[in-house]
């Protein structure tokens, strides 16, 4: 075997190890150090599904958080400007909605220590620059303590659709399917090109190649069930335009591997990769949620 097909099927062995992984993390259900799920946040409080759809109309702790912000923003704003009068104001008005804010999920009255903002009040009081400077800190860090803990995982859970709940047509099965059933499928086709070449079988990474396309435009299509606008990236036509020059590649006489290899590592990063940067957290968070409900019960 040549230097670059070994490096083209490891490639590929080294895309279905990650793609298993995924499943395997969460089919454990276990949780991390500390009690966190395995993927490494914890689920949000049930205090807070009535102030997020579809229990709600819109998401209402999230205005009540940009509410909260403002006039912690403008305390710093208007010391920025000398104005000490409105910063004061500002003060006073971000205390109301801080405390008004911790009550409104229970399971988060303890992420609101009154300690620090009632500091912040006093230091505003002397006058001291460098006391309302470390007092801001302070109070800020509260917010960014709990930001760090809970604000991926409310994302996650009221941003992104439930991935278990998307059915995908699979048209080489001819039948619908999970989406996480689909994405193993698809990648068994974008592997099986690599596995083929690197063993000769150059009809069968033709039909790989074939089965990859179909599942490509099905995964395009599957992009709808959670996004109302045109997709720009992953599936649109600069993905489709690489994964057209890997079908004429193959379908050469005698396809060269350099430039096989080549498109399908650009596939495998540009669009592969890229999309699960930004898919894969939430997906695998919602999953490892799923299995310990699983395990508790």
């Amino acid at each position: 075997m040549t230097r670059s097909r070994i490096v083209f099927a490891s490639a590929a062995a080294l895309a279905v190890v990650a793609f298993a992984s995924i499943s395997s993390v969460a089919d454990t259900g276990k949780s991390a150090p500390g009690g966190a799920p395995a993927a490494g946040f914890p689920e949000p409080p049930a205090g807070l599904e009535a102030m997020y759809p579809p229990k709600a109309p819109a998401p209402v702790y999230l205005g009540r958080m940009i509410q909260l912000s403002m006039p912690f923003a403008g305390v710093m704003v208007n010391l920025m400007e000398g104005d000490f009068a409105n910063a004061a104001a500002s003060y006073e008005k971000f205390k109301a909605e801080y405390a008004a804010v911790s009550k409104l999920v229970p399971e988060w009255e303890k992420e609101f220590p009154m300690g620090p903002v009632n500091e912040l009040g006093a230091a505003l009081a002397s006058g001291d620059q460098g006391k309302v400077m470390a007092a801001m800190d302070a109070a800020g860090k509260v917010c960014h303590d709990c930001h760090m803990l809970n604000m991926p995982a409310v994302q996650f859970k009221y941003h992104w659709k439930d991935f278990k709940s998307i059915q995908v047509f699979d048209p080489l099965l001819e039948q619908d399917i999970d989406f996480q059933f689909f994405m193993t499928a698809l990648e068994t086709s974008f592997s099986g090109i690599a596995v083929n070449l690197a063993e000769g079988q150059i009809d069968n990474a033709r039909k790989n190649y074939d089965g990859l396309a179909l599942r490509f435009e099905t995964l395009e299509a599957t992009c709808a069930q959670c996004h109302d606008t045109e997709r720009k990236y992953f599936v649109d036509s600069g993905s489709r335009a690489v994964l057209n020059e890997l079908g004429e590649a193959l379908r050469a006489s005698a396809p060269n591997p350099e430039t096989v290899q080549g498109l399908h590592q650009k596939i495998g990063m540009g669009t592969c990769h890229s999309c699960h940067l930004v898919h894969v957290p939430a997906a695998l968070t919602q999953m490892s949620w799923a299995e310990a409900k699983g395990a508790a019960h």
